[in-house]
């Protein structure tokens, strides 16, 4: 069905708040988005653009770092994909992706486990339990779990991902460093050194032979580590498996389909520019 005068004003308002993110200008973005979410409302409660809106508004409340207000916009948002497109539409893992990367980011681990695992089984049942994206999510909950001093609960998760990985890129693919590397860091955490050491030397061979790493020897990781996240909304280690929004405060492919489109795949390659913002880029 052709978009209403209103949803192409929302879409219009969206793509110059998307372009003023980037920038960085967020008075700009945060202008153009108010007004987005205006037609958004006159358009309906069920119209996926209220989420997309409300998703933008959370990613620029991280971007300028208020943080409250970032994490209420996401669950906004999430509440918003539940009610146009449903819990287990695969665009309701942007938001939830966002939000426990805000939460770790913030440093609070356990606050970002539920929505880390109920973007992971949103995946499962829409894509199947081997899917790359599958292994994104994995190790985002892993991570959170081993900063939480769950090393227990996290290694299995780290395995499974690796497993993943392997099967669809192969042992020696760059993808699987990362997870690599935070498996190595829980192991450390409980004292298996040995393991940990070899986890990260095969982790740096992996880099350096994809020309990612300089030639210097791997080191221990502090017990732990992998539960940092970076100023843009990042977190150190992980990886986004969001749905069809970008952290980057960029949603699908810039047309703002809105969740109309359910027959691509999301952009969820599994690879080291990571989109969706999050530091490693699945």
């Amino acid at each position: 069905m052709p978009a209403t005068p209103l949803q192409l004003e929302c879409d219009s308002r969206l793509s110059q708040a998307t372009e003023a993110m980037h920038a960085r200008r967020f008075a700009e973005a945060e202008a153009s988005l108010l007004l987005a979410q205006r037609a958004a409302a006159a358009s309906g409660a069920d119209d996926p653009r209220n989420a997309v809106v409300l998703h933008h508004l959370g990613l620029l409340r991280g971007g300028q770092q208020r943080f409250a207000e970032a994490i209420t916009f996401l669950r906004d948002a999430i509440a918003a994909w539940e009610t146009s497109l449903g819990k287990d539409d695969p665009h309701v893992c942007a938001s939830l992706n966002a939000l426990g990367h805000l939460h770790a980011m913030v440093g609070e681990p356990e606050q970002a486990l539920d929505p880390f695992r109920r973007c992971l089984g949103v995946w499962e049942r829409v894509r199947g339990p081997a899917h790359q994206v599958v292994a994104t999510c994995l190790h985002n909950l892993a991570t959170q779990l081993a900063a939480a001093k769950r090393h227990e609960e996290a290694i299995p998760l780290f395995e499974r991902a690796i497993r993943i990985d392997e099967e669809h890129h192969g042992p020696d693919a760059p993808e699987i460093a990362d997870t690599l590397e935070a498996y190595a860091a829980s192991m450390a955490a409980l004292g298996r050194e040995a393991v940990a050491m070899s986890l990260l030397g095969r982790a740096h061979a992996i880099r350096r032979a994809a020309g990612l790493a300089d030639d210097g020897s791997p080191g221990m990781p502090p017990a732990g580590e992998g539960g940092c996240c970076g100023g843009n909304g990042s977190c150190g280690g992980a990886k986004s498996g969001g749905g069809d929004c970008k952290g980057d405060g960029s949603c699908g492919s810039g047309n703002h389909d809105h969740g109309h489109d359910h027959g691509h795949d999301h952009g969820h390659g599994h690879g080291h520019s990571h989109e969706h913002g999050s530091g490693h880029g699945h």
